[in-house]
């Protein structure tokens, strides 16, 4: 979600455009919580515009919690 809230990865466009067209497209993230510089965040840790907020539904650890990034699942295979 980091990413996805980051413009440089938007080559110049703006981003509450692009969050716009993703709401009026029906896009929703579910999002999980990850190790991030050492310590575990979740959405309600995260600072994200409130527009993309809205997009999203965070999953408690509580309710599932998983350190492993996709990285190194990717190495595992």
């Amino acid at each position: 979600m980091l990413r996805i809230a980051d413009n440089k990865y938007y080559d110049g466009l703006d981003i509450d455009a692009v969050i716009y067209k993703m709401a009026t497209s029906g896009v929703s993230f579910l999002v999980f919580g990850r190790v991030i510089d050492n310590q575990f965040s979740e959405l309600a840790d995260l600072a994200l515009p409130d527009a993309l907020m809205a997009l999203c539904t965070g999953v408690k650890s509580a309710e599932f919690r998983s350190d492993i990034s996709s990285s190194d699942m990717r190495r595992r295979v």
